[in-house]
């Protein structure tokens, strides 16, 4: 596996937010149990770590140039200024889905690990498989220490 890039990590790391927020569109479904105990929210978000995309990219936010969706109106749409936008936004969204008490376990494969996937992950919860043995082995330990939660009633 060799990774290409044109991965939006900030807007798989919004919606994997808004999947799990006790308070975002599904809150309903995941407010406290049904016992009134606290649920454990665990977020494994899984990349190649090659948060990139191109100007001339038809993606879910439109074509950039034309649009400016994340440079805003009346910017200078440089390709290194939009992808520092990306990489803040995903940082922020990463403080924001940790502020509502969702551990992020960040899974790396096939690329070198960011300084914004080690800034997005709680602590200690940074993995990284070159290959499909280590992947398995990473999320075996993802298992095992998510495990140790206990379920009660």
């Amino acid at each position: 596996v060799s990774p290409y890039g044109l991965t939006y990590m900030d807007s798989g790391m919004a919606w994997g937010g808004r999947l799990l927020s006790p308070t975002g569109i599904f809150g309903a479904e995941n407010s406290d149990a049904p016992n009134e105990r606290a649920i454990g929210r665990h977020l494994i978000f899984m990349t190649d770590g090659k948060l990139e995309f191109e100007l001339q990219n038809y993606s879910h936010q439109g074509l950039e140039t034309v649009e400016r969706r994340v440079s805003g109106i009346g910017s200078t749409a440089s390709q290194a200024s939009v992808q520092n936008l990306h990489i803040s936004r995903f940082e922020k969204i990463c403080r924001d889905v940790k502020a509502r008490g969702i551990t992020i376990w960040t899974v790396n494969f096939a690329s070198t690990v960011s300084n914004a996937e080690n800034n997005c992950s709680s602590s200690g919860t940074t993995y990284k498989a070159s290959n499909n043995a280590e992947l398995i082995g990473v999320f075996k330990s993802i298992a095992g220490q998510i495990s140790r939660l206990r379920v009660s009633q």
